[in-house]
């Protein structure tokens, strides 16, 4: 029973060290997921009104996304496909969510489960 102590506090005090090694060489991500947005809402990207400093910074240090496809023109869809990697309609999330009562007759899943 020692032994097998002994090479569980082996392997546990290895992958410490390992895990952190990994946690430094992945990259940071972040996703910036907006409803009803237009191309030319950043100032990085046309726009003349108003400008967004902190948004044009984080495109000039990190890789700024030209070309997309999204699952759909509405938010929840939009959403819940990602955040599950998966068609919304698999989630019976096929339209914005509103009230429970207003999702029922509509066949629209309240949540993801």
């Amino acid at each position: 029973m020692s032994k097998i102590l002994n090479c569980v506090v082996l392997v546990v005090s290895l992958l410490i060290p390992l895990n952190s090694i990994i946690a430094e060489s992945q990259p940071n991500v972040v996703l910036i997921f907006i409803d009803d947005m237009g191309w030319e809402d950043f100032s990085c990207f046309g726009n003349r009104d108003a400008t967004t400093e902190h948004i044009d910074r984080m495109a000039n240090e990190g890789i700024r996304f030209e070309q997309f496809y999204v699952n759909s023109p509405i938010c929840s869809p939009s959403r819940a496909a990602i955040t599950t990697g998966q068609y919304p309609q698999r989630w019976k999330i096929n339209s914005y969510l509103a009230s429970r009562e207003l999702n029922k007759t509509r066949g629209v899943a309240n949540w993801l489960d």
